[in-house]
């Protein structure tokens, strides 16, 4: 039997959904011309999950071509039970053939719990394929058993729902044994190399933070003193030496002086990140059970807020250089929507956690919201206690403790 032309053509289409169809029909169509097409796709295909689903796919149907022809030459071996007389209409079997073709379509993508469904629905609607060989075939592969056995768990509900539940366990458990396997493949080492980038980036922005404020405020003094005389009273004289007077103080500041708060910072901030991401662990792990490692959610966590913070920085920048040249309005209107990409990043950031621990969203969310707050909390008793020691140590130096 030649293949049909039209599913030649559509296999090598410019749409990859085109060929997935293709694919799939040809699959379908039970006859071993169908195998060439399939292997030169295999091979030759674009995408790879393309040519992985049509390698399945010539394995699978030279599997069932050779079972029919076993089972065409020893009639025994098939399944034994009378030919139903149920009259079934044009458009039920139309509907079970989809039925068919869409079970096909899972066993080939390994999907055996929708394959199933999809048989038993076939069955449903034409009673008579449990005499046809090629879905007694698909359906006795699917199961590993023999044609009646196949059939009988396809009509009972109990077995089949057995069967379909313990393959989505089996997904289930490969789908983490495969998330655990790449969260293991990040060790402390890439961690310590994301974190060296986190700080380099924070001790930049430090450092360069001062003077873009003292440039920007030069030119907040420029301006207010190129206003018009009517315009140029005493309040605003008085603010402009206020201006000049910062801009002086953050001008003086050294380069050394800049480069040790720079790099104090950018260690502080490292050492902080590092006891978020601590306690988000504990949180995620021991208390919502996720499946994770530490580094392997700090190598998603800390490189996007590497990314995020100059962004950060430098919008900040145009709002004050807005603001410094009297667009105050505009640079206003920046901050609601610093706002809401303050919001996106929050939600991006509880994603990525809910990534790295296989348990989504939402439960990323919670554990970056306890670690904020108990490392918020820590932080405040922490500089109380500084403070007060300080305080009293004064008071004892003056005689007043």
């Amino acid at each position: 039997m030649a293949v049909d032309a039209k599913l030649l053509k559509q296999i090598k289409h410019n749409d990859p959904k085109e060929r997935r169809k293709a694919i799939v029909a040809l699959a379908d169509q039970r006859d071993l011309a169908a195998v060439k097409p399939l292997e030169d796709a295999a091979k030759g295909d674009a995408e790879p999950k393309l040519r992985e689903l049509a390698d399945r796919a010539a394995q699978h149907l030279r599997a069932q071509i050779e079972k029919a022809s076993a089972r065409a030459a020893s009639p025994a071996a098939g399944y034994k039970g009378e030919e139903p007389t149920i009259r079934i209409s044009e458009k039920q079997m139309a509907r079970a053939r989809e039925y068919l073709d869409e079970a096909m379509s899972m066993v080939v993508a390994k999907d055996n719990g929708k394959a199933t469904k999809a048989l038993a629905k076939a069955l449903q609607t034409d009673p008579s394929l449990r005499a046809d060989q090629y879905f007694l075939s698909l359906a006795s592969s699917l199961f590993n058993t023999s044609n009646e056995e196949a059939i009988k768990k396809l009509m009972s509900g109990e077995e089949r729902g057995q069967f379909i539940k313990a393959q989505e366990q089996g997904k289930v458990q490969k789908r983490k044994n495969e998330h655990q396997s790449k969260a293991r493949e990040i060790g402390w080492s890439s961690a310590a190399f994301d974190l060296i980038i986190y700080a380099v980036v924070v001790g930049i922005i430090t450092f360069l933070a001062p003077i873009v404020v003292a440039q920007l405020l030069a030119r907040t003094v420029d301006y207010q003193q190129a206003l018009t005389p009517e315009k140029y009273d005493a309040e605003t004289i008085k603010v402009s030496r206020q201006l000049e007077s910062v801009v002086d103080d953050f001008q003086n500041q050294s380069i050394g002086a800049l480069l040790i708060v720079a790099v104090v910072n950018g260690v502080g901030s490292v050492g902080s990140m590092v006891v978020l991401c601590y306690l988000i662990h504990l949180f995620a792990s021991k208390v919502l059970h996720g499946s994770g490692t530490m580094p392997f959610m700090m190598s998603q966590l800390v490189p996007f807020y590497s990314m995020m913070t100059p962004v950060f920085f430098i919008w900040a920048c145009i709002v004050l250089g807005l603001i410094s040249v009297g667009a105050g309005m505009i640079g206003l209107l920046c901050a609601p929507l610093m706002a809401l990409a303050s919001l996106v990043v929050l939600f991006k950031s509880a994603g990525k956690i809910g990534t790295a621990y296989d348990f989504g969203a939402a439960k990323g969310c919670m554990s970056l919201a306890v670690g904020t707050l108990v490392l918020s909390a820590a932080s405040t008793l922490f500089s109380s206690l500084i403070f007060g020691t300080a305080i009293n140590s004064a008071l004892a130096t003056m005689g007043l403790a």
